[in-house]
């Protein structure tokens, strides 16, 4: 967590508006467990509707009971803004 905690202050990562970017810093954040970064995830979640940002961040969480935990808080917010087809995809991953 002390190399996520600089790597953060240094290039604002859990801060940023580039999709690409947020998408491979949370991944990195939910294997580091850096929890800083989760209320940042959890919002880029209710507005991302993109099957490639979603699957990874869900799929990662659903991982650990804790992480399953949390993937079922957020996508119970969530589902309502995702597409149709994009529910139906997630709906497999977190059960």
């Amino acid at each position: 967590p002390e190399q996520m905690k600089a790597l953060d202050q240094a290039f604002r990562l859990t801060q940023t508006q580039n999709s690409e970017k947020a998408d491979l810093w949370y991944l990195l954040a939910l294997k580091s467990k850096y929890e800083p970064a989760y209320p940042a995830m959890e919002a880029f979640l209710m507005v991302t509707g993109r099957e490639k940002f979603l699957q990874p961040l869900y799929k990662e969480m659903m991982a650990t009971p804790e992480g399953a935990k949390m993937a079922r808080e957020i996508y119970s917010k969530a589902r309502p803004n995702y597409h149709p087809l994009t529910q139906r995809v997630m709906d497999e991953i977190v059960k």
